[in-house]
């Protein structure tokens, strides 16, 4: 099943690099099923310039996250206990100017 993590655009380099989403300190990775949801817990963090990268994942391994507001987020967030190695896409967004609306560039997407 496709799940999105979002992080910081400063952090695309090193995920492509090492070809790898490391756990974070409390050991899993965080996803949504929708790339526009992964990108609301970065930019309530005040991050504007966003790498979404699309992951393939067995759904029974990933577990729903209780830890935030459905309600606030209007989603549901999920998370993997472990490194994801099977990056299937990136999409870079940038919302400096959210009046012109979300930029968006595809910057790899496997084929299936």
């Amino acid at each position: 099943m496709k799940f999105y993590h979002a992080t910081a655009l400063k952090n695309m380099s090193s995920i492509i690099d090492d070809g790898v989403i490391y756990t974070g300190i409390d050991g899993c990775v965080y996803l949504t099923t929708n790339p526009l949801d992964a990108l609301k817990f970065i930019y309530v963090r005040g991050i504007k310039e966003i790498a979404v990268f699309e992951v393939e994942l067995k759904k029974e391994l990933v577990k729903e996250s209780f830890d935030h507001s459905q309600k606030f987020f209007q989603c549901r967030a999920y998370y993997y206990e472990d490194d994801i190695h099977n990056i299937t896409g990136l999409s870079t967004y940038d919302l400096n100017d959210l009046e012109n609306g979300v930029q968006q560039d595809e910057v790899y997407h496997k084929n299936s």
